[in-house]
C-alpha cells in the first residue's frame, strides 16, 4: 500500500509571491483618455450644433417658430422686411403717404431714399429739389419784433418758434411767421387734400427690422407741426373754419400714421394727435368761436376715430423685429446677455465674437429661442387684447410674469445651473433673457393712448359745456346736464374708469381734467405743466395768449 508522501513546505520554504506591478502616470493617462474623451465627445454631440448648410434655415420655417412663412432670402430664413412691406402695401392712388410726399420732399437727413423704396411704392423716382413745404424758420431767423419782454428785449428764435407753434398769434408779431405762411399756404391746403386718401403706407428700408429707417415717419411728424403753426396762425386771424380745417387734418394724419403698424410709428402718431387735441382745445377757450363753429369742432370730434391703441397689429411688427434680431444674432452672434439686444443685431458698439462666443452661440438651440419668444408674445397679445380697467390690470400681470422671469434668470448662479443642465434648458433660459431685454414698455405705452383718449374726451366735453354756456348764459353745475342735447354720454375718464373731476365754480372758466396715470386727484396740477406725466391732464391750457407767455417766462426767470 503505498502512501502519500507529498511534502508540506514550512513558511520559510514557500517561494516568495511575486511583486505587484507599478501603475504609472501614463497608465491613468491612458485610461483617463479611453473613459473621458468618449464622455466629453457624446455632451458635445448633445449640446453643440453646426449652423445650417447654405440655403438653409437657422430655424424651421412655420408660425410656432418664424411666425411669418414667406418670403425668404437666399439663406433661407424669412425675410421680415419684405414681409411688413407686402401686408401693408397698397396702391400709390389710394396712399396718402405718396401725395404727402410730394408735398415734403423725399430728402431726409440730408438723404435720399434708394430707387427700391419709390418702386414699393409704385411710383417714379422724386427729384431731390423741388416745390416742396418749405420747414419753419427756427435758428437766428425767428425773432418777435413787435413784443417785448419785461426787462424790454424781444423773445429769440427759439423763444419765437414755441409762441408761434402753441399759441393764437396774430399778424406783424412774428413776421418770418408772416411769410413763411404765405409762402407755404398752398402746400397747407394740399396737405388737407393729401389726408383725404383712404389708405397709408411707407415702405420699410433695411437689411433688419431693427435697423429701419424711420426717418421719413419722422417726417409726418413735420407735416403735422406745419398744420398746428398754420392753425394757430389762422386763429390769430380770426378763420376759425380755416383753423378747424388744419386740426382735423391733425387728427386725420394722426390715424394714418398709427395705422402703419409699428411701435414707433405708433408713438409718432400719438404725438401728431396730441399737437390736434392740444390746438382744439387752445381753440374751445379762445372766446373766437361762435356757436356754429363749436358745434362743427363737435361734429368733428364725435366723426375722426381715434389713434387705435396699442394691439396684435403693433405686436405683429415687433415680434418679427424680435425674430429677425434673434435670427441674425444666432447665423452671427454674439449673444447679447446683459447688453442692447437691437445694437448687437446691427453690430453697433459690439466686439467681434470670440472662440466662446462662437460655442455658446453653437450650444443654443435657436429653434427654442424662437418659439419661447413667440409663446411670450402670444400673452402679450392676450393681454392687450382686453379692454378699459381688465386691460391695465392684463398687462400689470403680464409686466409682473417678466419681472419674474427676469429676476429669476438673472442671477448668476440660476444661469450657470441652466447652461449646465443642458441644451433644452439653456436654449430656454436664452429666450427668456432676450425676451426681458427687447420686450417693450408695455405700461408706458398704454398709458400714452390713455392719455390720448383723455385728450379727446376732456375737448369732446369742453365743447359741450362752451355751447351749454351761449344757449343758457352759465355753465351746468354737473356734465349730466349736458346729455342729451350736447353728448349722447358724458366719457369717463381712460385712467380710472370713473367720471371726469369738473367744478364748475373754480378756474378759469372752469375747471375740468382726468386724474392722470396715478389715478389720484391731484387737484387739477396740470402733467404738462409740472413736467410729470403722473399728474392730472386738464382741459383748458394755462397759456393762452402771448401776454400770458411773456409773464409765465418772467417768472420762471425771476
Amino acid at each position: 500500500m503505498k502512501t502519500d508522501e507529498t511534502k508540506v513546505l514550512s513558511p520559510v520554504e514557500q517561494p516568495a509571491p511575486k511583486p505587484r506591478k507599478q501603475r504609472g502616470l501614463w497608465w491613468v493617462v491612458k485610461w483617463s483618455l479611453a473613459v473621458i474623451v468618449p464622455m466629453i465627445v457624446l455632451i458635445v454631440l448633445l449640446n453643440f450644433r453646426m449652423g445650417p448648410g447654405k440655403g438653409r434655415p437657422l430655424v424651421r420655417i412655420s408660425r410656432q417658430t418664424t411666425y411669418a412663412t414667406s418670403p425668404l432670402k437666399p439663406s433661407g430664413d424669412v425675410d421680415y422686411v419684405a414681409y411688413l412691406n407686402q401686408q401693408n402695401a397698397i396702391t400709390p392712388e389710394n396712399n396718402a403717404f405718396v401725395e404727402l410726399l410730394k408735398i415734403l420732399g423725399p430728402v431726409t437727413a440730408g438723404q435720399m431714399p434708394p430707387p427700391k423704396f419709390f418702386q414699393l411704392l409704385g411710383i417714379d423716382p422724386m427729384p431731390q429739389g423741388g416745390n416742396y413745404l418749405i420747414k419753419f424758420p427756427y435758428v437766428k431767423k425767428l425773432v418777435g419784433r413787435s413784443i417785448l419782454l419785461a426787462d424790454g428785449t424781444t423773445p429769440d428764435s427759439e423763444q419765437a418758434y414755441e409762441i408761434t407753434q402753441t399759441i393764437p398769434f396774430e399778424p406783424g408779431v412774428f413776421l418770418e411767421a408772416d411769410q413763411w405762411f404765405e409762402t407755404n399756404e398752398q402746400h397747407l391746403n394740399a396737405i388737407h387734400s393729401a389726408v383725404q386718401k383712404p389708405g397709408f403706407f411707407i415702405p420699410c428700408m433695411g437689411k433688419l427690422m431693427v435697423g429701419v429707417d424711420f426717418s421719413l415717419a419722422n417726417g409726418m411728424r413735420e407735416i403735422a407741426r406745419a398744420l398746428q403753426r398754420s392753425s394757430m396762425a389762422r386763429l390769430g386771424q380770426g378763420d376759425v373754419a380755416g383753423t378747424i380745417d388744419d386740426q382735423v387734418a391733425m387728427l386725420q394724419l394722426a390715424r394714418h400714421v398709427g395705422r402703419q403698424g409699428t411701435m414707433v410709428e405708433h408713438l409718432i402718431a400719438l404725438a401728431i394727435e396730441g399737437m390736434a387735441h392740444r390746438s382744439i382745445s387752445q381753440t374751445i377757450f379762445s372766446d373766437k368761436c361762435t356757436a356754429e363753429d363749436l358745434a362743427r369742432l363737435a361734429a368733428e370730434l364725435k366723426a375722426q376715430s381715434r389713434v387705435l391703441p396699442v394691439g396684435p397689429l403693433h405686436l405683429q411688427s415687433e415680434r418679427v423685429a424680435v425674430l429677425d434680431a434673434v435670427i441674425h444674432i444666432g447665423r452671427n452672434g454674439p449673444i447679447p446677455w446683459n447688453g442692447n439686444f437691437s445694437n448687437t443685431a446691427l453690430g453697433i458698439n459690439s466686439q467681434p465674437p470670440t472662440v466662446g462666443d462662437e460655442l455658446l452661440r453653437a450650444s443654443i438651440d435657436w429653434e427654442t429661442v424662437c418659439v419661447t419668444l413667440n409663446e411670450i408674445f402670444d400673452k402679450l397679445e392676450k393681454a392687450l387684447a382686453s379692454d378699459g380697467a381688465s386691460r391695465a390690470t392684463a398687462i400689470e400681470q403680464f409686466e409682473a410674469e417678466l419681472k419674474a422671469i427676469e429676476q429669476e434668470f438673472g442671477t448668476p448662479k440660476k444661469k450657470i445651473l441652466s447652461a449646465l443642465a443642458g441644451r433644452g434648458s439653456r436654449s430656454t433660459m436664452a429666450g427668456n433673457i432676450l425676451a426681458t431685454t427687447i420686450t417693450p414698455g408695455v405700461r408706458q405705452l398704454s398709458d400714452a393712448d390713455r392719455r390720448s383718449a383723455a385728450q379727446h374726451s376732456l375737448n369732446e366735453v369742453a365743447v359741450a359745456l362752451q355751447r351749454f354756456r351761449l344757449e343758457h348764459g352759465k355753465y351746468p353745475m354737473q356734465l349730466d346736464e349736458l346729455v342729451p342735447v350736447f353728448l349722447a354720454e358724458v366719457p369717463l375718464d381712460p385712467f380710472t374708469g370713473g367720471p371726469l373731476v369738473y367744478k364748475p365754480d373754480k378756474g378759469d372758466p372752469f375747471l375740468l381734467y382726468s386724474r392722470g396715470p396715478n389715478k389720484k386727484d391731484d387737484g387739477g396740477v396740470d402733467m404738462f405743466e409740472a413736467q410729470n406725466n403722473q399728474y392730472d391732464l386738464i382741459a383748458a391750457p394755462i397759456i393762452r395768449t402771448v401776454q400770458q407767455w411773456i409773464e409765465a417766462n418772467v417768472a420762471k426767470r425771476e
